[in-house]
């Protein structure tokens, strides 16, 4: 259902009704009514943003939106600097032969994910957590 980390389901964006953990991340950028966390837009107001700074850790639950593939109706909560990234998104494409996916636009390494009998398909919706290195563009999942 999606609940935990090495959840994939194969459910569709529209399950994701708002309420859902979506990304857990630094933010990357911040701008006018956007902020970038681990490679996700989020859409909001001033409001949504407010105390939210470039640089910073921070857990985003919200919806994704159908036509920008961007999170909206979101909630912030900061969180520390050493809690794991997590992203929860539509698998794009998968290379079994590198044990690498592309999720929601961010190469993930799921190697680990196999030890329990778990191997992501093109289009399910899946969720991860690890450590994103930025230097390589990877986040490598955890388990």
């Amino acid at each position: 259902d999606g609940s935990d980390v090495d959840s994939i389901d194969g459910s569709d964006v529209d399950s994701i009704d708002g309420s859902d953990l979506l990304v857990i991340g630094t933010v990357e950028v911040l701008d006018d009514g956007f902020a970038s966390v681990l490679g996700q837009s989020v859409f909001g107001d001033a409001q949504l943003f407010a105390g939210i700074g470039s640089g910073m850790t921070i857990a985003v639950y919200g919806s994704i939106d159908a036509d920008t593939g961007g999170i909206v109706n979101a909630r912030i909560i900061p969180v520390a600097d050493d809690t794991p990234n997590f992203l929860r998104g539509m698998v794009d494409e998968v290379n079994v032969a590198t044990g690498r996916a592309v999720v929601s636009g961010i190469n993930v390494d799921y190697t680990s994910m196999l030890a329990n009998g778990r191997a992501p398909k093109a289009g399910e919706l899946m969720s991860v957590s690890g450590r994103m290195y930025q230097g390589a563009g990877l986040l490598v999942a955890e388990r």
